[in-house]
């Protein structure tokens, strides 16, 4: 009896090059422009109707890897400075009930060595790393991030990228873009360029979900936060912090067990380069850090 496995399934089919595809494509539009099918995204970021295996080695890119499939489920605490003692508790709590690591954000205020002791204390660093965001001190643990806010993911790459050639650090903040794809084209597209300009150095990214401003359905807020986060997570961030879609403690345990249940029920963490072989991804990927690199290097 044959075995049946994938390759004998495709030796039963007939090789099918682009301009097959293309053919049979504009038999069925049945004199309709083939172009109505090219869509746009973002920063007129192309998505074509089909993609190949010939096509896509045009754009490839040798584009860096994680070292091992595994995040960091990832808490901000925003301290007040009145009350350090109280942000450091936070921290413990979290970390004692699933979360990893913490980013305290400093809102641009000034804390002596004395202060951030007390915020990091009882906190194992090497089993819970800690970051620091809106810090007025410039060090390894201080976080890079947007000036502001962007239209289009090109310009908040460049932002990043430029901003991390004038810092000591190479942790980034990463603003998860809404749509799927483009969300994981852009981490992948990310890591190119931070390896072009940064030869000797990896970035450590701390992916973060953002929220619809408006929204009518509160259940909404937990799709996007699930589907960024997958996004992010396949992009392969190193950190993941999931915006609570309320400001209290259920909003933080539902933000803490979509990352659970992704981590030990769906077990993203189990498939290495998850995207690999994504014609579409990778194109878009491509489309990206060129438009990216232009930037950066005006």
């Amino acid at each position: 009896m044959q075995e049946w496995n994938l390759e004998n399934i495709l030796a039963d089919f007939e090789n099918a090059t682009a301009e097959d595809w293309k053919a049979l494509i504009d038999k069925q539009l049945k004199g309709e422009n083939y172009n109505t099918l090219i869509s746009s995204i973002d920063d007129n970021i192309i998505i074509e109707p089909f993609y190949t295996y010939e096509n896509s080695l045009q754009y490839q890119l040798n584009i860096p890897q994680k070292e091992n499939t595994d995040w960091l489920i990832t808490e901000k605490i925003i301290v007040d400075e009145n009350n350090i003692a109280l942000a450091n508790q936070d921290a413990l709590d979290s970390l004692n009930n699933g979360i990893n690591s913490i980013v305290f954000d400093l809102r641009h205020k000034d804390f002596s060595a004395e202060q951030i002791k007390i915020l990091s204390k009882d906190i194992i660093i090497n089993i819970a790393p800690i970051y620091f965001l809106n810090s007025n001190i410039d060090n390894k643990k201080s976080i890079i991030q947007a000036k502001q806010t962007h239209k289009f993911t090109t310009y908040l790459l460049a932002d990043l990228l430029m901003q991390s050639t004038t810092t000591k650090s190479n942790v980034v903040l990463f603003p998860i873009p809404q749509h799927y794809l483009l969300a994981i084209a852009s981490l992948n597209a990310f890591r190119w360029l931070w390896s072009k300009l940064h030869q000797n150095s990896t970035p450590i990214i701390i992916a973060q979900t953002v929220l619809p401003t408006v929204i009518n359905d509160e259940n909404k807020y937990l799709l996007y936060n699930t589907t960024q986060a997958m996004s992010a997570i396949i992009g392969q961030c190193n950190h993941l912090i999931v915006t609570p879609h309320q400001d209290n403690n259920f909003g933080k345990r539902m933000a803490k067990n979509t990352q659970l249940l992704l981590l030990h029920e769906s077990n993203f963490n189990e498939i290495k380069n998850i995207n690999k072989g994504n014609y579409l991804i990778a194109h878009l990927t491509y489309q990206i850090c060129e438009k990216v690199w232009k930037m950066v290097a005006e």
